[in-house]
């Protein structure tokens, strides 16, 4: 049950889209406590409001401007009627939708056509982060963010979580509604070796410790920087899967010591030498690897722009206070907009 303050209240509701089934609890002006379940049937998808239907009226749930309060409403053939203030809610049933996945690319539901930014996967195996820099499509493989040109079926029969940063989590049942033909995934046989995509995995998964570690930084600076490891994290894994699959993948960080500054230069000259030789691999089909790479260094220009000199590599250890706070960009490196429009969907 969520049972908190009124402004956490609202952040929970908008997790929550139509066809939630859920409890509410609520309080009238006179100190009565009063329950009822119902569904969402509308909603607005940028703040708290929600529609919800029970068997017996609907109510209109919607925070005060100033989040003092979550107002709870019953809509009658009279108008709307103020029956008292949020004080919790459960969540009985998650929705579920299905989504369609054809040889064109799954069909993307209108509200996410046209999202850009983060999006986090899970479909119950895995989870992965995906940052969008192009809106999707009306049709588009990357919804789930799957390796390769043909998107792979999730993991299992689970509903896949979707979960678009600042929008309503959605739950996802895959209808897989492509030929057998279309469905294999192609065999990678690169003429380069790519094994140590592995060591560079595993430095992000160390500079998420760290960062995490580090209270020398503002809780907003952790946090975006967090946000774009785990958008390279996701991606790595991605080319990492395709380029060499074979190869270990690490779980934990590192126990070494890490510096922001070189750190993450020698992570960009590791991932601009593996992009020139997947250019000089000549095979279309590999052009959405590139594309990852090309991600993959915009994340890590962001996180040098954002993280300021942490000293010498002899003086920052992984525990417990990593790095300095932010306050100046370290890169002048441009990200390579001409190849990601090249390569983009």
């Amino acid at each position: 049950m969520t049972e908190t303050t009124p402004r956490n209240l609202a952040l929970s509701l908008r997790r929550c889209p139509p066809g939630t089934e859920l409890e509410l609890v609520w309080e009238s002006h006179k100190g009565s406590i009063t329950s009822a379940s119902g569904t969402i049937t509308d909603y607005d998808p940028e703040t708290a409001f929600r529609k919800v239907t029970t068997d017996d009226c609907t109510l209109v749930v919607s925070p005060a401007g100033d989040f003092s309060e979550i107002i709870v409403a019953e809509v009658t053939a009279a108008g709307t009627i103020a029956r008292g203030h949020l004080t919790a809610f459960t969540i009985q049933a998650n929705a579920t939708e299905a989504v369609t996945l054809t040889e064109e690319g799954f069909e993307i539901p209108d509200y996410l056509v046209g999202f850009t930014g983060f999006l986090a996967v899970e479909d119950g195996a895995t989870r992965r982060a995906l940052r969008l820099t192009q809106g999707l499509g009306e049709m588009d493989h990357r919804l789930l963010a799957h390796p390769g040109d043909i998107p792979a079926p999730p993991a299992n029969d689970e509903p896949v979580l979707v979960r678009p940063m600042g929008r309503p989590v959605r739950r996802y049942e895959i209808v897989d509604e492509r030929t057998l033909e279309s469905k294999p995934t192609p065999v990678f046989e690169p003429s380069h070796e790519y094994s140590t995509l592995g060591a560079s995995l595993q430095t992000v998964l160390t500079l998420r410790s760290a960062v995490t570690a580090d209270d020398t930084l503002d809780v907003s600076t952790r946090n975006t920087a967090d946000d774009y490891l785990e958008s390279l994290e996701g991606t790595l894994r991605d080319i990492q899967a395709v380029l060499c699959p074979d190869t270990k993948t690490p779980d934990t960080p590192a126990d070494e010591r890490v510096a922001y500054d070189t750190t993450l230069a020698k992570l960009e000259t590791t991932l601009t030498n593996c992009q020139t030789m997947v250019r000089a691999e000549m095979d279309a089909r590999w052009h959405p690897v590139l594309r990852w790479l090309i991600w993959a260094r915009e994340d890590v220009t962001q996180l040098q722009l954002r993280l300021s000199e942490a000293g010498s590599d002899d003086s920052c250890n992984l525990a417990p206070a990593i790095g300095k706070s932010l306050s100046s960009p370290k890169s002048s490196k441009t990200t390579q907009h001409g190849d990601e429009q090249s390569f983009h969907e």
